[in-house]
């Protein structure tokens, strides 16, 4: 079972990192999250037609509904463009931006329309084309398969 973003959030507080860096998380305003291997379980099931599947943590909404409470804005991008994705952004109540050829672009861009510097944002990602978008924000996260 994939690491959700509710256990993400409950380590977090109990962990010595915290701590250590209470002062650096304390100032994250925005999280920016990739859809694909953070939300899902990186896997995707395909039906003879084409159709594509994936599966979906329910976990992550308890985590993300924190959020709001302490301050903090979210958001996925991701760089295809599908409807899954912009319905489980809808029922997180989660903005959501897709076709993002160039995420760390893109989170800008957000982040820029919030007056929120870099150095306030968190983006949590999977895979290689999340490495520049992790490195343009104050604090980067890696799940844990990444």
């Amino acid at each position: 079972m994939p690491f959700s973003l509710s256990d993400f959030f409950s380590s977090y507080k109990r962990s010595r990192f915290v701590s250590r860096h209470q002062r650096r998380l304390a100032s994250i305003r925005v999280v920016g999250f990739d859809f694909d291997g953070v939300f899902t379980t990186n896997l995707v099931w395909v039906t003879e037609a084409g159709a594509e599947s994936v599966a979906c943590s329910r976990s992550d909404g308890i985590g993300l509904s924190l959020l709001p409470g302490l301050g903090v804005k979210a958001a996925i991008f991701s760089t295809e463009i599908n409807p899954v994705v912009s319905m489980r952004a809808k029922k997180l109540k989660i903005e959501c931006f897709q076709n993002c050829a160039n995420k760390s672009e893109r989170m800008a861009e957000w982040l820029k329309s919030l007056a929120i510097p870099p150095t306030e944002a968190a983006f949590v990602g999977n895979d290689v084309n999340d490495v520049a978008c992790m490195r343009s924000v104050g604090l980067a996260v890696a799940v844990a398969d990444a």
